[in-house]
């Protein structure tokens, strides 16, 4: 077989075997690094890539999941809460007390409570509150924390000045006299 070129030169005394090497050299360094500086991109694997789209859609759902379980539990806790405030603070009602007639969501309904009560409900001392299907009687600072708890629970409340607090009363400007009994 014949000789390269390269050494056909070399023989001839025109190149040096040194320098003919190490440009050799150079010249492969500069293939390898124009190969690397394309950045010839790996095959796409579509299984790879819809598998880590499934993935991310289950970690999307699964946190969704998670945040509604939290959500019910902390309902469950504030319910519970409630529940307890009102137990703990309900002032009593006696049966052949004095009949307290309120309005709530549309309707008017009456509670029988003491003679003082009537006073600390008419002043805004006391509240009535939904407890289950009944209603409770609770001092006002109780009836503030249900109030942040869910404001759901709050049937009936009025301000410092008498005046009971509704959202569509024709007459709420109007000042209720101290001696009126329904």
């Amino acid at each position: 077989m014949g000789e390269t070129l390269q050494e056909q030169l070399r023989r001839l005394g025109l190149v040096q075997k040194e320098k003919a090497e190490a440009e050799k050299r150079e010249k492969h360094q500069q293939l390898k690094a124009n190969k690397a500086k394309k950045g010839v991109p790996p095959p796409i694997d579509e299984n790879a890539l819809l598998a880590q789209e499934a993935q991310r859609k289950k970690a999307a759902r699964v946190q969704e999941l998670d945040r509604q379980r939290q959500e019910k539990l902390r309902k469950r806790e504030e319910a519970a809460q409630a529940q307890q405030l009102i137990a703990a603070h309900a002032l009593p009602r006696p049966k052949d007390g004095i009949a307290y007639r309120f309005a709530d969501q549309g309707k008017i309904f009456r509670v029988f409570v003491e003679k003082a009560v009537v006073d600390q409900l008419s002043r805004g001392k006391a509240a009535i509150v939904r407890a289950g299907g009944d209603y409770a009687v609770v001092p006002a600072d109780i009836a503030r924390q249900l109030r942040e708890i869910n404001p759901a629970l709050l049937a009936f409340c009025s301000d410092n000045s008498g005046q009971v607090k509704t959202d569509d009363d024709p007459y709420a400007e109007y000042a209720v006299p101290d001696d009126l009994d329904w």
